[in-house]
């Protein structure tokens, strides 16, 4: 009796260590699948498929470097000791930092239907327009953070192309506009036209990559915040 007592105690005790194990492995796991990725280090990941179209993290990286320089501009005057404080902070309910994700993303995917737009309307730039393309690339590139040229994400030729596929997806923006007799505004990637648009087109974004991504510590390096939500209460 005793030895079967044992035996039977021995074999449940397998059974919970091989539950342990498991638990644990599917624990490791969920934790190695929720930190966040090195933007670098993962630019062929596909971050959204638009229209059965992949485009990666290197497709967006001028939109990631655009958000994180227009946010950073004013986190230095709100406090440029630690200008973490300032991507902290929240209106209308959402985080400065999650609003600036929203944005990359809404652009990116904006961008690139109204581009495609553009090349199957045969939409071309003129002089004017690649002049202008030209001075806007200089300035951009001269306004970025030093420590933004320093990362990863800083690529000219990616920064240029992209700027040049914007500067088609207006024109094909304007297009849009003229055609159906509405305001250039409908169509931008928060307006109203623009919403009814995407109706026709597929958005799938990639949440195994995307929401591993923090906007804000890509081509920028923040300090830990001063205090709560971001406040910095020692000089009041």
């Amino acid at each position: 009796m005793r030895g079967r007592i044992t035996l039977r105690l021995l074999m449940r005790a397998a059974v919970w260590a091989g539950v342990a194990a498991c638990i644990l492995y599917i624990g490791v796991r969920h934790y190695d699948t929720r930190q966040p990725l090195v933007y670098e280090e993962h630019m062929d990941d596909v971050a959204v498929t638009v229209d059965k179209e992949d485009l990666t993290l290197r497709d967006l990286s001028f939109y990631v470097l655009y958000e994180e320089y227009t946010v950073e501009s004013d986190a230095v005057i709100y406090n440029k000791k630690n200008t973490r404080d300032f991507w902290n902070l929240h209106a209308n309910g959402i985080f400065f930092k999650y609003a600036a994700k929203k944005y990359v993303m809404d652009m990116a995917v904006h961008d690139h239907l109204f581009y495609k737009g553009a090349m199957e309307e045969g939409i071309t730039l003129s002089d004017g327009d690649k002049k202008a393309l030209e001075d806007s690339y200089s300035d951009f590139l001269d306004d970025l953070f030093l420590q933004q040229k320093d990362s990863g994400l800083y690529d000219e030729k990616q920064i240029y192309d992209t700027m040049e596929q914007i500067v088609y997806a207006e024109k094909y923006r304007a297009y849009l506009a003229e055609k159906n007799d509405t305001t250039y505004g409908g169509y931008g990637y928060d307006g109203r036209d623009y919403e009814r648009y995407l109706l026709d087109h597929e958005v799938k974004i990639n949440d195994r990559v995307w929401d591993r991504i923090s906007v804000g510590d890509n081509s920028l390096v923040h300090k830990s915040a001063s205090g709560i939500n971001g406040v910095d209460l020692s000089d009041e």
